[in-house]
């Protein structure tokens, strides 16, 4: 029998000739085919979109995907992690477990997963998916450093630095991670440990601004007031909307004795965030300082209060 060459998509398929069931069957492979190439190209604008934050347009590409081929586990993660940056974090997680259904060894499944249970506050479930991304895949630093965030938030502060410490290993110029052990460090009274790695953070990176902030505390931590102000200072001309910022140079301030700035520095940093507990805390201080001092005739711009406000605990 003669054979032939059927093009369909690109993709060329022997067709023996008279035999109706074998035609049948390569034409439904050929259109299984094509549906999982379109439910690709789908997926892949979905992902576009999540990158533009289109989220509503990438989540509408990601349905078209799924409804065209349901066992499209990476459209599922793609659309999970449009509804997380939506906020909607159960559903975000919904759509990664079934993506770890469809595929148990989707290591970035599990990461996105880990990622949504942590702005949840449910640190422990992002610590098990995390583990089990590295466990996938040894050379994900982003879920070393993310694990470290967790451990950070649930006050493991050693796992926290061996964790931020394998993301430097794996990415030696991440400043972020340097930033982030620096205040793992902190925690735990390594005062010197912790501003060496907020140096080496603004080595790598001398506009972040964290870490001039949360060195600037642990300069407090030391009694350096000066050298807080400067890098609290530092930290508000590179972005003059951080609020911590603020709060570590007025702590610095009413240490010094500086009364009036301190209190500016608070209002500032409660102008920028209303709700911030450390920014009441520290204006209600330096409040009490100012009176104390008013009573007793005494100019509170000069005069120190014996325990100024405490400086601002930093965070991943």
């Amino acid at each position: 029998m003669l054979h032939r060459a059927i093009a369909v998509a690109g993709i060329v398929l022997p067709v023996l000739l008279g035999n109706a069931a074998a035609v049948a069957q390569d034409r439904d492979r050929m259109i299984g085919l094509d549906l999982s190439l379109r439910a690709q190209a789908f997926s892949d604008r979905c992902a576009a979109f999540v990158a533009l934050k289109q989220l509503d347009r990438a989540i509408q590409f990601c349905d078209r995907a799924i409804e065209l081929s349901p066992r499209h586990a990476g459209a599922y993660v793609n659309r999970g992690t449009a509804y997380d940056n939506k906020g909607d974090h159960d559903r975000a997680i919904a759509d990664y477990t079934r993506a770890i259904e469809l595929n148990p060894k989707f290591a970035d499944a599990y990461h996105q997963r880990g990622i949504a249970y942590a702005s949840k506050g449910e640190h422990d479930s992002a610590i098990a998916d995390y583990t089990m991304t590295i466990r996938l895949n040894p050379n994900a630093a982003s879920a070393h450093y993310n694990r470290a965030r967790a451990h950070f938030f649930r006050g493991d502060n050693d796992r926290a630095i061996a964790d931020f410490s394998k993301a430097i290993e794996m990415n030696p110029r991440d400043a972020e991670a340097y930033t982030n052990r620096g205040t793992a460090r902190d925690r735990k009274g390594n005062l010197d440990r912790a501003i060496a790695d907020y140096t080496k953070a603004i080595e790598i990176d001398p506009r972040l601004h964290g870490a001039y902030a949360y060195r600037a505390k642990t300069y407090i931590t030391k009694g350096a007031y000066d050298r807080a102000i400067a890098d609290a200072t530092k930290a508000i001309e590179i972005n003059p909307a951080f609020s911590d910022a603020y709060i570590n140079r007025a702590a610095a301030y009413a240490n010094k004795g500086a009364l009036a700035l301190a209190l500016a520095d608070a209002e500032k940093a409660l102008k920028l965030n209303p709700n911030d507990a450390d920014a009441l805390n520290t204006r209600a201080r330096i409040q009490e300082a100012i009176a104390v001092y008013r009573a007793l005739k005494l100019d509170p711009a000069l005069k120190a209060s014996r325990e100024g406000p405490k400086r601002r605990g930093a965070e991943p």
